[in-house]
Order: C-alpha cells, then sequence, then structure tokens
C-alpha cells in the first residue's frame, strides 16, 4: 500500500505514493522507524509484505470476506477484478520477517510477498471452487481510494536474506479453509451451549458463534441445536472432499467431555 498505484516487477526504491489513510499509516511508520534510528544509533529492517492470509487472519480482509461470502453462497463483490494483488500466506511472510531480523544485513526494505500477483476475480473464483459454493461474483468497477497492484520484485529479499516463498496461492487457500473448518469444530466441541437443558452457555459464546454464522452458511442457531442433539452434522459442509472438517468419520459428533451433567442441577 505505500507504493500506491504500482505495475509488476516494483522495487523497493519505486516512488512511494499512498492512496488512502491505511497505506499513509505504513509509510509514516517506516519514516518513523527511519527517524528513531538516526536519532538513537539503531540498525532496523522494514518489511513491505502484501496480502498476507491464512489462520488467524481479520474477519474484514479480502481473502477472509471472500471465504465468509462463498461459504454462505453469498455473492461475492469485486472492486475491478482485473485488479492484482501479491497475495502471501502468512507462513512465508513469518519466515521473511524472522531472516530479516536474524541477518547481518541492515536498514534496508525489504518486499516479502509470494512474488506472484493474482487477480481478484481469480481469487474469488479459486474460493468458489475450494469450497464448493453456489456464489456469484459481481464487479462492481474501481474503487478511488484501492491502487492499482501488481506483483512485487523480491529479488532483493533472496538475494541478501535468503528468502524464498514456499506457498502457490491455491495451495494456501486450501490450507486456511481447513483451518476454519477445525477451528469452527473445535469451538462447537469445547462450547456449554444450552439447547432443551444439555448444555449451558457461557458469556461470549455465542460472540465467537457469529463468526460461526459468518462462514458457516448462516446457519449457527440450527446448527448449535443439532450438534447438541446428536444429529448428522455433515450437511453443514459443502465440500467433503477435505478429510478434517465435519465429514471426518473419524471424529466423533457425540462425544461431550468438556460437559458435566451436574451442571444442569447448578
Amino acid at each position: 500500500m505505500v507504493y500506491g498505484d504500482f505495475v509488476d516487477g516494483t522495487k523497493e526504491d519505486a516512488s512511494t505514493k499512498p492512496k488512502n489513510i491505511y497505506g499513509e499509516a505504513k509509510l509514516t511508520g517506516e519514516r518513523m522507524v527511519k527517524l528513531f534510528a538516526k536519532r538513537d544509533g539503531l540498525n532496523y529492517n522494514i518489511i513491505r509484505p502484501s496480502g498476507v492470509y491464512g489462520p488467524g487472519d481479520m474477519p474484514d480482509r479480502v481473502v477472509s470476506k471472500f471465504f465468509a461470502k462463498a461459504m454462505k453462497n453469498e455473492t461475492i463483490t469485486l472492486h475491478n477484478g482485473e485488479n492484482k494483488v501479491d497475495f502471501t500466506y502468512r507462513q512465508d511472510a513469518a519466515k521473511g520477517i524472522i531472516l530479516s531480523a536474524l541477518s547481518s544485513v541492515a536498514n534496508v526494505s525489504f518486499n516479502i510477498t509470494a512474488g506472484n500477483a493474482t487477480s481478484l476475480r481469480t481469487l474469488a473464483n479459486t474460493i468458489i471452487a475450494i469450497t464448493n459454493s453456489q456464489s456469484e461474483v459481481e464487479d462492481i468497477g474501481n474503487h478511488d481510494l484501492y491502487p492499482m497492484r501488481g506483483t512485487l520484485d523480491i529479488s532483493r529479499a533472496k538475494d541478501l536474506i535468503e528468502y524464498e516463498p514456499q506457498y502457490e496461492l491455491k495451495e494456501g487457500l486450501e490450507k486456511y479453509y481447513v483451518e476454519l473448518a477445525r477451528e469452527i469444530k473445535g469451538h462447537l466441541s469445547n462450547a456449554k451451549i444450552l439447547y432443551g437443558g444439555k448444555r449451558k452457555v457461557q458469556r461470549g459464546d455465542m460472540d465467537h458463534f457469529q463468526y460461526v454464522d459468518g462462514v458457516f452458511m448462516g446457519r449457527s442457531t440450527e446448527m448449535l441445536k443439532d450438534y447438541v442433539a446428536g444429529n448428522d452434522m455433515s450437511k453443514y459442509i459443502q465440500n467433503p472432499e477435505f478429510p478434517n472438517l465435519w465429514t471426518n468419520h473419524n471424529y466423533d459428533y457425540d462425544r461431550h467431555d468438556d460437559y458435566d451433567q451436574n451442571e444442569d442441577e447448578k
């Protein structure tokens, strides 16, 4: 975002012209780092990631939002589907940060990305395929505050700190999808939910299930009722090909290890 509009092959020494507050805040942070380093005689390295995604991602970021829409069969809205982002899986981003922090190289900026930008339309279609969704894609055109982007040049990071991204986009998205479903499954198995006197709800539990509602086809109440009743949960997953999701026959949906029958007496 610090570059503003940029084309494929943009290097770290390219001009920085942010188009929105987010990009300007990032660039201001870089300037502050350089000023503190100059004043106090410190070394630094600056990391410029792009489109980082994966488990633990914020729900308001593009990949998370596309998954939420796809898993509810809702329309995915694009602001210019031909615009590209250099999406980077979280493990690659983390590896680049660590390599930079431990390197003897100092006072350098690094593009830490996948080095291979993908259009927003391709991202949406890939997520739809992974989730076996019925979502449609709607392109409403450019957004004035969204820069036109492309692939960032990562040759400096490769040469100076031996950074090599490992994850292609489809592989990263598939891993993210599995983790989303595993997280939901884990929260369901651990939460104490009261429906028909079977489980008790803890404060804050339903806050999480609002997120479950966001990525689980918008049927969280129905889903929880089925879960505590011991009913078949496989209908809530749209793609049975992943072995770690609800369709995993090794997972015992009837286990309630954390449930104390005496709780109902309290």
